[in-house]
């Protein structure tokens, strides 16, 4: 993989990871806090986004990956020479 798109991988994993963190604060904050279900929401959600935002940052590694791969053998139909009619 090139070194630009290890880069934005590497984007994406601390930006999940920040998030992430954040998620697990509020979660934790909101278990010891009594009744507050905004705090806890917030949580579940910091931390969902930050599974979601890691998965996307491994799903747009991988097609940029694929995409050079494919660009490097470009096969290109040829008619067979055997085939007379």
């Amino acid at each position: 993989m090139h070194e630009k798109y290890v880069k934005n991988l590497q984007t994406f994993k601390m930006a999940s990871t920040y998030v992430g963190v954040s998620g697990i604060i509020f979660l934790l904050f909101s278990f010891f806090e009594n009744g507050s279900n905004l705090t806890l929401g917030l949580g579940i959600g910091l931390t969902a986004s930050s599974v979601v935002l890691f998965l996307l940052g491994i799903f747009l590694g991988l097609m940029e990956e694929y995409t050079l791969a494919s660009k490097r053998k470009t096969a290109l139909a040829q008619p067979s020479r055997q085939f007379h009619y």
